[in-house]
């Protein structure tokens, strides 16, 4: 008895029914042989950066995590799959992304280090966005101008 390949399995494959098991990874495909796909936990960890990354040293941290993510969580890996393709005659299955994030993360802290201290949370909430002035909260029923 034949059955006809149900709908969420992959490929296809006979004798096995319901939906197929899901990745958690983004990626994307283009033909047959090319393709990229990045783990959720990656994508997590880029988030993460970048985001410390700012609180932590303004808009030079976040242009230093931007940098440092692209560089060595995207075209690292994938120009590794290449040159170890044409190196080796045989693409790998697997580049693990974190393993040229991690040390570049690493070696991007001490670099924003070095142009001070991280800021402080309340440094953070505090600042103002427009020209750097503090703001202080208003003492209750202060008035809001000066009484003439």
């Amino acid at each position: 008895m034949s059955r006809s390949p149900s709908v969420g399995t992959p490929t296809g494959r006979q004798g096995r029914s319901g939906p197929s098991r899901i990745a958690p990874a983004a990626g994307l495909r283009i033909g047959e042989d090319m393709g990229a796909v990045v783990g959720m936990g990656d994508l997590l960890a880029y988030a993460l950066f970048t985001t410390t990354a700012y609180k932590a040293y303004g808009k030079r941290g976040l242009r230093t995590g931007i940098v440092l993510v692209t560089l060595f969580g995207a075209v690292a890996p994938v120009a590794t799959l290449h040159i170890a393709a044409a190196v080796t005659g045989h693409a790998p299955a697997l580049i693990p992304a974190q393993v040229f994030l991690g040390p570049a993360a690493f070696l991007g802290h001490l670099f924003l280090r070095r142009g001070g201290p991280e800021r402080r949370m309340a440094d953070v909430v505090l600042r103002g966005t427009r020209g750097g002035a503090v703001r202080r909260p208003r003492a209750r029923g202060a008035a809001a101008g000066p009484v003439a």
